[in-house]
């Protein structure tokens, strides 16, 4: 049996018509025209200013664009990408009643669906999408089942489903991969300060988009002062947002974490000092 982690916080909208492609291309950090029935991307979608407002996943299937946000930035990432419809020819519908989301992470998995091992790859199986984590493929794979067909399936591959996602919360902070959701303020932080570039988030050789002024600037100019590192904590896990300090010099801040271990946004001056142990309130940190 696999272990199918069901995720209830993620959500599917649909964007149809003829300028799918087109309008979601201006908008996004990654080039829309990579994307296609065997091939996922992972994106952005920043402020003018170039600062992070939401982040997800699209897929396509049947002249249908797909994108999996978090639940909780659904109605604004609709309502903004409305705004920014105007004359063109698109349809933009939620439609997360109607499939079920889920993360498969054993590394023997891809054979149960004879996936190819490259990030991103995708396949369609029974109505269903088959997606290689496109961020970093040892993050697993991740499915979209129509709702009406989730038993079905589920029984025809000997799927056991989970709802404890802490097994995958510590492979991602393990890999040190953002969730934009929880370590990501929005209209404040910067793509390259959390590592998006490695997690093929961005396109350097596509056209224009909402916030590349400043993305590209700070990636050829080399102005990321701070990266995201993955640190073991002893002592009790501090919030998101905790001061992380060296001495008396400020080092930089919590993000999230699990159990004994967390991602932390760092100072990369400091690092470049070869300093690995901090301290957050009464909590030690070490790289």
């Amino acid at each position: 049996m696999t272990d199918l982690l069901r995720n209830t916080h993620r959500s599917l909208i649909a964007i149809n018509g003829k300028d799918n492609f087109n309008f979601l291309q201006g908008l996004i950090s990654n080039d829309i025209h990579k994307l296609n029935h065997n091939n996922c991307l992972y994106a952005a979608f920043l402020t003018a200013q170039g600062k992070y407002l939401y982040d997800f996943f699209l897929l396509y299937q049947n002249d249908t664009i797909y994108i999996d946000c978090h639940t909780q930035q659904k109605d604004s990432l609709i309502k903004r990408l409305g705004f920014y419809k105007l004359r063109s020819q698109v349809v933009i519908q939620d439609i997360s009643n109607n499939w079920v989301i889920g993360y498969i992470y054993d590394s023997q998995s891809p054979k149960l669906f004879d996936l190819k091992d490259q990030v991103g790859y995708t396949k369609d199986i029974q109505h269903s999408i088959i997606s290689i984590d496109p961020r970093n493929k040892k993050l697993g794979f991740r499915l979209y089942i129509p709702k009406s067909e989730y038993s079905d399936f589920i029984s025809k591959f000997s799927l056991t489903e989970l709802n404890d996602d802490t097994n995958y919360e510590r492979l991602r902070i393990n890999l040190a991969v953002p969730d934009g959701t929880k370590d990501l303020i929005p209209e404040k932080s910067t793509l390259l300060d959390y590592g998006f570039d490695h997690l093929n988030a961005i396109d350097w050789n596509k056209g224009c988009y909402i916030g590349q002024e400043l993305t590209a600037r700070m990636h050829y100019r080399a102005l990321t002062k701070k990266a995201l590192y993955t640190v073991h904590l002893k002592g009790l896990p501090p919030e998101i947002g905790t001061i992380i300090m060296h001495n008396d010099q400020e080092a930089g801040e919590m993000k999230s974490s699990i159990q004994n271990i967390g991602l932390a946004l760092l100072r990369k001056e400091i690092i470049d000092m070869n300093i690995k142990h901090f301290i957050a309130n009464d909590t030690t940190i070490s790289l």
